[in-house]
């Protein structure tokens, strides 16, 4: 009985130990697995920071076009009123050649 005993014991301390290397073995791949997945985050995390710098640039970029736009808008307002403004003269002078031409043939 007791040989009986001691080889379930034995029998016992096999199986913990089967167990035991089974769940180290699971831990070592949990481990290499979370390993990867950090990776992984610190790789997407990278990937968000370049592109927060990309849009903070073209935030930048936007800014000034948009800056540039109103400049020429301005510009060209301007332009606007000084075209008329040549125009109106432009008929002024003419009127008053045609004036002087009908003048000089009296």
């Amino acid at each position: 009985q007791k040989d009986a005993h001691v080889n379930a014991l034995t029998r016992q301390r096999m199986e913990l130990s089967t167990n035991l290397t089974e769940l180290e073995l699971k831990l070592h791949q949990m481990e290499l697995e979370n390993s990867e997945l950090m990776r992984e985050r610190t790789k997407l995390v990278q990937q968000g920071e370049q592109e927060a710098v990309v849009q903070k640039q073209q935030a930048a970029q936007i800014q000034h076009l948009e800056a540039q736009v109103a400049e020429l808008s301005q510009q060209s307002t301007a332009l606007d009123s000084e075209s008329s403004r040549l125009r109106r003269e432009t008929c002024d002078v003419r009127r008053e050649c045609q004036s002087l031409q009908a003048a000089a043939e009296k």
